[in-house]
């Protein structure tokens, strides 16, 4: 197997991905409430200073953020994922118990961004039958290493079953931002064991 460097750019915007886990700690913490206010803030923050990078100001360290973890292409135009990935977790916080929540969050801030740090690195990995634009070898790392973290704290049963939906979620060709489907499938799968 040989693999290939990933630009940095890539690695800095997967370590922002993962650092949504936190927002479970402060949940344990403070309370939910707590996390849902800190993310409904920081949306309203990031929103504000995404309309102000558009229109030539710089708002540090926003911009400095944006502009190293997205595109030329994404910075073209105001960056949605950040608020998409908000609004997932925001959603599991609010509508399913904690360790259905855990379960979704940790899919998406952990196993989203390994699965696509694997795929990048392999020069040619195999592609997925499902979505040729991910490799079976990225999947399979996510899914395994958000079932290794989820399973330190919650019934195993339940996480395989919600980290193995919200994987399958992350590898569909579906025109749906999976920064929102992630953590709401793996969420709502692991609430029905």
């Amino acid at each position: 197997m040989h693999f290939k460097k990933v630009d940095k750019g890539i690695i800095f915007r997967k370590l922002i991905h993962a650092l949504g886990a936190f927002i479970l700690l402060i949940v344990k913490l403070f309370n939910l409430e707590t996390a849902q206010a800190i993310i409904i803030i920081l949306m309203l923050i990031y929103t504000g200073t995404e309309i102000l990078r558009l229109s030539g100001k710089r708002i540090q360290p926003f911009t400095w953020i944006v502009t190293k973890s997205s595109t030329d292409e994404e910075q073209k135009y105001m960056v949605t994922t950040p608020l998409w990935y908000a609004v997932g977790v925001l959603v599991s916080l609010s509508f399913f118990p904690f360790n259905n929540a855990a379960i979704g969050i940790i899919t998406l801030s952990i196993g989203d961004p390994v699965a696509s740090l694997i795929g990048l690195s392999l020069n040619k990995g195999n592609s997925n039958p499902i979505n040729p634009k991910k490799t079976i070898e990225g999947t399979i790392g996510g899914w395994l290493i958000s079932i290794a973290i989820c399973t330190l704290f919650i019934d195993p049963i339940q996480v395989i079953i919600g980290c193995t939906a919200g994987m399958f979620a992350e590898m569909l060709p579906i025109n749906l931002n999976d920064n929102i489907i992630i953590p709401i499938t793996a969420s709502f799968i692991s609430n029905l064991i």
